[in-house]
């Protein structure tokens, strides 16, 4: 019963976030660590504290796109193309790849015309807020860089492109420091993480890597978004690019 009651309270308690799909696995995890016993209800608070403060009052949690059949993020996107052919639709999918990416070649794994499928790999660069605790306990911020990985699936049809980002990861180098606890010099080590990982943040310690995920988070959004803005852009502006 006393679990019961603080689980009830644990979903009262937060915030006004709005109340995202991503978001309520928080509160689906946090309410099974009180039910199956593994964090008692003052731990829980605690971690509670931690997630509200984390996300500013519901500004830095990010609005992912969860697909529940999948269990993954993936993030579709349908330009629409009115009048544009199938056929000239796709050959400019294959120009604006080899204008966002470095080398057109290594990333392009697939292009059917039949189908219209082109399927890239590749990657963009990601900067964020990471944070860790200083002197004191004090939490400590800085801009860190990241390359996120993505399979990007393009398809094409008459007066239609979806575009569909999916398998994405992380990967993080490290800064190199000086340890005043073992008097000595760090290396800087590289590491990796999936999007699918990270979510739900209450499952990852420490908690002051929480602010981080969720920035992380939240530019992902940001840059697949800006991606597909590009995209469409470059798609509808197919015959401008010949009046010369």
């Amino acid at each position: 019963m006393k679990n019961t009651t603080s689980i009830l309270l644990l979903t009262l308690l937060f915030p006004a976030i709005a109340l995202t799909q991503t978001f309520q696995m928080e509160i689906d995890h946090l309410n099974t660590l009180l039910q199956t016993g593994e964090k008692t209800p003052q731990e829980v608070t605690i971690m509670k504290k931690a997630l509200i403060e984390a996300c500013g009052d519901s500004k830095n949690y990010p609005v992912l796109p969860y697909d529940t059949l999948s269990g993954s993020f993936n993030f579709i996107y349908v330009l629409e193309c009115p009048k544009v052919p199938k056929d000239v639709l796709f050959k400019r999918v294959k120009e604006w790849c080899a204008l966002s990416y470095v080398d057109i070649e290594h990333v392009l794994r697939y292009e059917d015309v039949a189908s219209g499928k082109i399927i890239i790999k590749g990657y963009t660069p990601m900067a964020y807020r990471k944070t860790y605790k200083g002197w004191f306990g004090q939490t400590k911020t800085y801009s860190q860089s990241s390359k996120g990985y993505h399979t990007m699936v393009v398809t094409c049809k008459d007066g239609k492109v979806k575009l569909e980002v999916k398998d994405i990861r992380f990967s993080f180098n490290s800064r190199p420091y000086w340890s005043s606890y073992t008097n000595s010099f760090v290396t800087g080590s590289e590491s990796e993480i999936y999007l699918n990982q990270m979510f739900p943040i209450t499952k990852i310690e420490p908690y002051v890597e929480w602010i981080g995920l969720l920035d992380l988070g939240s530019q992902s959004v940001l840059e697949y978004k800006r991606h597909s803005l590009n995209l469409h852009l470059y798609l509808l502006n197919w015959e401008n690019d010949y009046k010369f």
